[in-house]
């Protein structure tokens, strides 16, 4: 969320200095785009506050040297018509442009433009998607003048403190010599983070926030810097092997506070939440405190620790059982649960027994389990991708998996290197962020992977389409007990439970044609980049289109058909003794819309089918169940929908079951 990035030093290029001038007035002008799209269901209208540009000019202007000379004119967070900022900002001296994948193109348009309109601006491009390796890149964008590369508090702060001027003096930049790129001696890690001011305590967005009052924000919180991780897919791991620096406390307790007043929703942005257990526990107690104060904050996500441990999970349950709103899932980033793609993208994950007792205590304790994995990896196989989930199966995650399709970032190793050693193909694709509701003509874009050399595209669609079938009925939770019941019960593998399920889905008729319209949207996503479906709600977009035959479920009513052809499968595969008493526990377990208002309830059993499968308990043994949920009753039609993604992360569509 910050200004960084490392590359190789460039050839050695005599220095001349930039044509551009800054006029002589007694204060000069910069502005910072930092911008992104609406967040979240349309009706809360939410945006990110524009944090690393925050962070960045409060520190520069933290120096009275800079301030005396220097002044913030505007702060843009979000995508505006460009016309309209280039009139707003062509007098400028320096304009800033905080750069990652979801407004490359909107700053790369607006940037080109003021070029055009006034020559003299000073553009600065910062963020980790400027393709700092590539010594022709101000031969691609002659408009650019400065990319920073790291961190950019520091790196700004110089720019402006010396006017633009001596600039081969100034660590950590690329400059544009008449086309040529020169670089500077590396910056190097920001080691006292204490020495960065808060933009949330210094009133950087009090104006912001009263000049926009029918907004609901989103704040980034950072409580540590850094990742010590080299994921080659990854453009912080790839590039920024680093050490975490630490926040101290007392500032990060005073910015929820502040947070806690202001914003709806906060972003956690540690790469390893968790890490530090002691220290983060304290930070999820304030996180508590200020929500159940202020009573604003109905959301928050962080990204956890790579490995997990016991004492993690005790935090997420805290967050489960003491949070006014909506849980916070507990997120293990597998990526992969084969060996071999692991080492190919340097990455290393627990030993399987150690994954298995994390699951089976979030299990126990009620904690929701989000579990990352990415297809397309270099190393991977159409086998090897199913298998990672009837491994995860087997390991005791159900409900929580996260579908991922491999992107290429610019500055990640997966893109630099490996790409080509792998046959990597990709298409542009240009429905990969939250534009649920943004109408411009600028369309970002990601390079998605739809082949490897293993994984041929058409076994690459085939695989998108059992996403479709395995999202639906297992890990959103739909056959989950049923299947964990023949697997525990019978010994039936989740491998001969499921492939024979699909094969015989895949001969009833509406199966089959939704199967058919899935196909036929990706084949129409790889092609112009984008999907267009019947839907009336909006967050249905082809990355994440495994989501269909889900949502189809609930639209067209067709859960009950569902239940009927999965009746029939096991009367006619496998032993039925307790199938009516199983079906019947499993339906109670799913949300649908017209249901919402029954909760709680509570059910009778001849069997303890849950007590069994979580806790080996007896099975046979009447039991009485009391189902719950958190969801809100009164929903929309159009939320409820849009929450079989936004609120994936806490098990949407599922209830709670305890006896």
């Amino acid at each position: 969320m910050f200004l960084w990035f490392i590359q190789p030093v460039l050839p050695e290029i005599c220095w001349r200095p930039l044509l551009h001038s800054i006029r002589e007035t007694a204060v000069k002008k910069f502005s910072f785009a930092q911008v992104n799209f609406q967040q979240g269901p349309k009706e809360y209208n939410s945006f990110y506050l524009p944090y690393t540009a925050g962070m960045v000019a409060c520190y520069a202007l933290s120096d009275i040297s800079v301030s005396s000379k220097w002044q913030l004119d505007h702060l843009l967070y979000k995508r505006d018509d460009i016309n309209q900022v280039v009139e707003k900002l062509k007098d400028q001296d320096c304009v800033a442009l905080s750069t990652y994948v979801w407004n490359r193109e909107w700053n790369y348009a607006l940037g080109k433009a003021l070029k055009n309109v006034n020559p003299n601006i000073i553009i600065v491009v910062g963020g980790p998607e400027p393709a700092v390796t590539d010594d022709k890149i101000f031969k691609k964008y002659p408009w650019m003048d400065i990319v920073v590369i790291m961190e950019g508090e520091y790196v700004f702060h110089q720019l402006l403190k010396h006017d633009f001027k001596n600039l081969e003096t100034i660590p950590g930049i690329l400059i544009n010599q008449n086309g040529t790129a020169v670089k500077t001696e590396d910056a190097g890690r920001i080691n006292d983070l204490e020495q960065l001011p808060s933009p949330y305590l210094n009133g950087m967005f009090d104006q912001l926030i009263a000049d926009n009052p029918d907004h609901s924000w989103i704040a980034t919180l950072e409580t540590t810097r850094g990742c010590p991780y080299q994921c080659t897919f990854c453009d912080w791991g790839s590039l920024t092997y680093s050490k975490v620096k630490k926040y101290q406390l007392e500032r990060i307790f005073d910015e929820l506070e502040w947070i806690g007043q202001k914003c709806v929703y906060v972003s956690f942005t540690d790469a390893n939440f968790g890490m530090f257990v002691d220290r983060d526990e304290l930070i999820i107690e304030q996180l508590l405190a200020v929500q159940k104060k202020y009573k604003k904050i109905t959301s928050y996500t962080m990204t956890w620790a790579k490995n997990q441990n016991k004492a993690v999970i005790q935090l997420a349950k805290k967050l489960n059982e003491e949070s006014l709103f909506a849980s916070q899932a507990l997120t293990i980033s597998l990526q992969s649960h084969d060996e071999q793609v692991l080492s190919t993208i340097k990455r290393k994950n627990l030993k399987s027994n150690k994954i298995q007792e994390i699951y089976e205590a979030c299990d126990k304790n009620n904690v929701p389990v989000e579990t990352e994995l990415i297809l397309g990896l270099p190393g991977d196989t159409g086998e090897k991708w199913k298998q990672n989930f009837y491994s995860l199966f087997e390991l005791g995650n159900h409900m929580g998996i996260t579908f991922h399709k491999a992107q290429i970032l610019e500055n990640a190793e997966l893109n630099l290197t490996q790409k080509d050693q792998f046959g990597i193909k990709t298409a542009t694709i240009y429905d990969y962020f939250s534009d649920n509701y943004t109408q411009d003509d600028i369309k970002e874009n990601m390079q998605v992977v739809i082949a490897t050399d293993l994984i041929p595209f058409e076994e690459m669609l085939q695989l998108w389409i059992w996403n479709n079938f395995i999202k639906a009925f297992h890990v959103s939770g739909l056959s989950v007990y049923i299947a964990r019941f023949y697997n525990k019960n019978y010994l039936i593998d989740y491998k001969t439970f499921y492939e024979n399920l699909y094969n015989y889905v895949t001969q009833d008729s509406w199966f089959v044609s939704e199967f058919n319209k899935t196909k036929e949207l990706y084949l129409q996503w790889i092609q112009h980049g984008v999907i267009h479906t019947h839907q009336d709600h909006n967050t249905l977009h082809g990355w994440n289109l495994h989501l269909r035959l889900l949502m189809e479920l609930h639209r067209q009513n067709k859960i009950a058909h569902l239940y009927k052809v999965l009746e029939n499968f096991i009367q006619q595969t496998f032993e039925s003794q307790y199938l009516q008493s199983l079906l019947a526990f499993q339906k109670h377990t799913m949300i649908e819309y017209h249901t919402l208002k029954h909760f709680p309830k509570t059910i009778d059993s001849d069997y303890d089918f849950y007590g069994y499968l979580v806790n080996d308990e007896p099975l046979n043994k009447a039991v009485s169940y009391t189902i719950t949920t958190k969801e809100d009753p009164n929903m929309s039609e159009t939320l409820f929908y849009d929450n079989f993604y936004f609120g994936r992360k806490r098990y949407f569509g599922n209830a709670v079951v305890s006896k």
